[in-house]
């Protein structure tokens, strides 16, 4: 595959993505976090970033269709063990059509002195997801 990579000023290539679609690969950064939700401007069927397919006024294939399903879905739903069951669902569906390939996952490290407990980094949460939890260690003298 021959590829020419072209640098955009940031506004061009946001038009270009988003109305003009004068484009055949982009290479972007997409943020996120630890709330899948966050991600429903790439993945819900009408979203702004749905790269593959924009501007859909309904979803063109059945698995966009479910994808939507399960993010509406998991936007209401409390129980964190039964949203997970829904965005599994989602990330099997991704994987197998395959939308977008992510190329680059950034890998942090985190570095927490011994006189605290109750420390439990994650990948998405950082160093403190729950800060509140977090407690000195008093060591003896």
């Amino acid at each position: 595959m021959k590829v020419n990579p072209v640098q955009l000023e940031f506004n061009t290539l946001v038009n270009k993505l988003m109305s003009s679609f004068d484009w055949d690969m982009v290479m972007i950064g997409l943020t996120g976090g630890v709330e899948p939700h966050f991600g429903q401007n790439v993945w819900l069927s009408s979203g702004g970033l749905h790269f593959w397919d924009p501007h859909q006024e309904k979803p063109a294939t059945a698995w966009e269709k479910r994808i939507d399903e399960i993010y509406d879905q998991g936007a209401q739903e409390l129980d964190e063990n039964k949203r997970k069951v829904l965005y599994d669902e989602f990330q099997r569906i991704v994987a197998v059509e395959l939308p977008v390939i992510y190329t680059v996952l950034n890998t942090d490290m985190f570095a927490v002195r011994n006189k605290f407990g109750n420390v439990k980094p994650v990948v998405n949460g950082g160093a403190f997801p729950s800060i509140e939890e977090i407690y000195i260690i008093r060591h003896p003298e």
